[in-house]
């Protein structure tokens, strides 16, 4: 349904912008305008964003940089994609890896490294 206009004792409101358009008219000052204010553009860190490349965590498998993701085993870091068992190359990001003598393996080549004392078996112990 449509109503009719009906009036209101409420001035209609203005936007401030509106209002400093309608300052710049009235007074043909379009220098500065009071609702104006000088801003300087934003500056952009270089050092801070980008960082030294002597800063950045070397990869303990490839040796090189990482930038962006990191995978970190211990006191050593590596490239998400240079995550895998140092036998099989097989990519250990959803299996997990296993420590035998400073290197990781998945759990089948770190079972055939380990030969357990005679009488005991090799059992995998997840943390919790």
């Amino acid at each position: 349904m449509l109503q009719e206009n009906q009036e209101s004792s409420e001035p209609p409101r203005q936007s401030a912008s509106f209002k400093v358009l309608q300052e710049i008219l009235e007074t043909g000052d379009s220098d500065k305008p009071s609702g104006f204010r000088s801003v300087k553009a934003p500056t952009t860190k270089i050092g801070s964003s980008v960082g030294n490349a002597e800063q950045l965590p070397l990869c303990d498998k490839c040796g090189s940089g990482i930038v962006g993701m990191v995978v970190k085993l211990r006191t050593k870091f590596r490239h998400p994609e240079c995550y895998t068992c140092a036998d099989c190359d097989v990519n250990l990001k959803q299996k997990g890896h296993f420590f035998v003598e400073e290197q990781i393996y998945c759990e089948k080549h770190a079972r055939e490294r380990v030969t357990p004392p005679e009488g005991y078996d090799v059992v995998t112990v997840f943390p919790k």
